[in-house]
């Protein structure tokens, strides 16, 4: 685990993580657990060493070692970390969209991956669920509202242990891909390579299942009011969020298969 610290990159951790659980038929979480063990012990070093003070070790919260969760479209949880892992990770990078301009002639626009994640998501006043997400998305807001652009380190070596805590875990777990994703070659190793892709389906999936609970509770208020007028009004919501869904599904839905 000293040795696999040592890595820089995220993405090439887990591949050695899944590599050598294989090779010592370990399960990934137990490793997992382990790695972020060393890692949180080192950042509480380095950071004693740059204060000049000695500092006890991050509390350390491990989930039983289990079979890693799936990234599908199940989860809300999972949903709500894929869109902080992206940011940590790579919310200083920059991906391409096409622009059709007055003349009709298409321009490539850079955007900044963090803008266009929080803006997306600040536009349709989405909260997260997840406690700690919230705490790490809304800093990230504060942030851009400075004009300062943290990196992942400012939330690795956070000051709230509960956010570098969460940040280390969310960018160490190794996600593994649901089969409809393996199946059209969409993977942890080329996710660098696809990395548009990965943040516009993050975002997409985040909202259809935000979108899923909203039906869902029109659907019951609808069961339990008998008051015709109000009922009227709730099948109306119910049919936008429906056009809605559809939308945001189709969207996602191209976006997997390509």
């Amino acid at each position: 685990m000293q040795t696999i610290a040592l890595i820089p990159d995220g993405i090439s951790r887990s591949l050695y993580i899944k590599e050598c659980s294989g090779t010592m038929n370990v399960q990934e979480q137990t490793l997992v657990n382990e790695l972020n063990k060393t890692l949180r012990n080192k950042l509480s070093k380095k950071a004693g060493e740059e204060s000049g003070q000695e500092t006890g070790e991050f509390p350390i919260t491990e989930p039983p070692a289990q079979r890693q969760d799936e990234y599908d479209l199940v989860s809300g949880e999972s949903q709500e970390k894929e869109v902080i892992r992206l940011l940590l990770l790579y919310g200083n990078s920059e991906i391409i969209f096409e622009h059709v301009n007055e003349d009709k002639e298409i321009e490539n626009i850079s955007v900044r991956i963090s803008d266009f994640i929080l803006q997306d998501i600040l536009n349709d006043e989405i909260k997260f669920e997840n406690v700690s997400c919230q705490k790490i998305f809304d800093e990230f807001v504060a942030l851009q509202h400075r004009n300062e652009i943290p990196d992942k380190d400012f939330f690795l070596y956070h000051p709230d242990h509960e956010i570098s805590s969460f940040s280390i875990d969310v960018t160490m777990t190794p996600y593994e891909l649901s089969g409809n994703w393996e199946k059209n070659q969409i993977t942890v190793n080329h996710e660098s390579e696809r990395l548009k892709n990965s943040v516009v389906s993050a975002v997409l999936a985040f909202k259809a299942k935000k979108i899923e609970r909203m039906l869902e509770e029109v659907q019951r208020k609808i069961k339990e009011t008998t008051d015709e007028a109000e009922q009227m009004i709730l099948l109306d919501q119910l049919i936008k969020l429906k056009q809605t869904s559809m939308m945001i599904n189709d969207q996602l839905g191209r976006i997997i298969i390509r």
